[in-house]
């Protein structure tokens, strides 16, 4: 079978045969169950242990994901490639069908995407995609099942059933900046929360609070979801009906990112190499001159300086060169958002539905980062038309690894 990391349960057993100098030869390569006792089974607190009892859980008790997640923290047993559980881990466990016997390999790759629009430097559109192979470049083999197929379909279809929106019937929160606001404690995007007692209060809060298996955990307290969804749109109307207040934004900008100055002094600094060649030039016709101007020191330490100085300017030249690449992909920018506010302001903002709003402030690019004391919101948008920065996300994702 193929050599590389196993999936979490399972160890990596290879025989060789030596061939001398160093070398040897792979007789026999397979994967084994982690960790078996002096009868031959799994023991406890192993890694394939843990994989049986996950199953067990999910499947035979139909216990939660975060049940479970708590539960072998509890334990002190500890993931491959993190600290500690989380749900995302155990689902990922879960949906591995290589647990029943069969393993695929070489089943995926990672393409480049053919969305991404070409000089994108903004990060914003993934470069590549995962895309399943067809099934004649999938390579099968046989591993050790630690799970019959019936218990694998069984916890399978328990995490369908769950996560079907059993609590909200398989409706939707409507919130207006789902996925655009952060906490402003550990900088992670909100999550909408509806209140299980009051079905009519709906809040933004940090994902951590639910997330009992952290030890450290963030206690902000919650958004109401209308509250903050007015203000930001009752913020993003009023800017919308300001068309000069726009327009003097984008404009001021772009006074800012004038080339003019970046023009001249990259030209100015092309005659100053260009003239320190001339000198370098000149140093050599006057070291072979009869009789030489110069000896072999000095025309030696006079070239050597020269050489040092044309190296610091060709740095800032190409440094100034890529500001000059940088202002004018700017000005597209600010030009295309300007045709893109033009074609806003003619939809009537007054009357805008739920989906209106949505679609503006993607638009926009609007990302919101409330204070603690629920005092202040400050609003950000990734165009040059609100200002300011936005800060990165912290995401925390279930390794591919595991």
């Amino acid at each position: 079978m193929p050599a590389g990391k196993t999936s979490y349960g399972y160890k990596y057993k290879a025989q060789y045969e030596a061939l001398g100098h160093g070398r040897r030869k792979l007789i026999k390569a397979e994967w084994v169950a982690d960790r078996l006792d002096a009868a031959g089974e799994l023991e406890f607190g192993s890694e394939a242990w843990t994989v049986v009892q996950i199953f067990r859980w999910v499947g035979h008790e139909g216990q939660t994901l975060y049940w479970v997640t708590k539960k072998l923290n509890d334990l002190g047993i500890r993931p491959r490639h993190a600290k500690l559980w989380s749900p995302s881990l155990i689902s990922f466990i879960v949906k591995k069908r290589c647990y029943t016997g069969d393993h695929v390999y070489n089943k995926a790759a990672y393409m480049p995407n053919p969305n991404r629009p070409l000089g994108d430097i903004t990060g914003a559109t993934k470069r590549t995609l995962r895309q399943m192979k067809p099934e004649e470049e999938r390579v099968s083999f046989k591993v050790p099942a630690l799970v019959t197929t019936a218990l694998w379909e069984l916890a399978n279809n328990n995490l369908a059933a769950r996560g079907r929106g059993r609590g909200k019937k398989g409706r939707n929160i409507e919130a207006l900046l789902r996925g655009r606001v952060f906490c402003p404690q550990c900088n992670r995007l909100l999550s909408v929360y509806r209140d299980s007692n009051y079905r009519h209060l709906k809040y933004y809060t940090c994902a951590t609070r639910s997330q009992g298996w952290k030890k450290e955990r963030c206690h902000f307290p919650a958004f109401r979801v209308e509250w903050l969804d007015n203000v930001v749109w009752d913020c993003v109307y009023t800017l919308m009906k300001q068309p000069s207040l726009v327009e003097e934004q984008l404009s001021a900008d772009n006074n800012d990112r004038r080339t003019d100055g970046l023009t001249k002094r990259v030209k100015s600094l092309k005659q100053k190499i260009a003239q320190t060649d001339a000198k370098i030039r000149r140093i050599h016709d006057g070291y072979e001159a009869e009789p030489p101007v110069y000896t072999a020191k000095e025309a030696e330490e006079r070239t050597r300086a020269l050489r040092e100085l044309i190296a610091r300017m060709e740095t800032e030249l190409q440094r100034l060169q890529t500001l000059v690449e940088q202002e004018v992909i700017g000005q597209k920018t600010i030009d295309m958002v300007r045709r893109s506010l033009e074609e806003v302001r003619d939809e009537n903002l007054e009357n805008a539905s739920f989906s209106d709003k949505q679609e503006l402030i993607a638009r926009l690019g609007i990302v919101v980062y409330p204070s603690e004391d629920h005092r202040t919101v400050r609003i950000a948008s990734k165009l040059p038309v609100v200002g300011g920065k936005i800060s990165t996300q912290i995401m925390s994702i279930a390794s591919p690894k595991l």
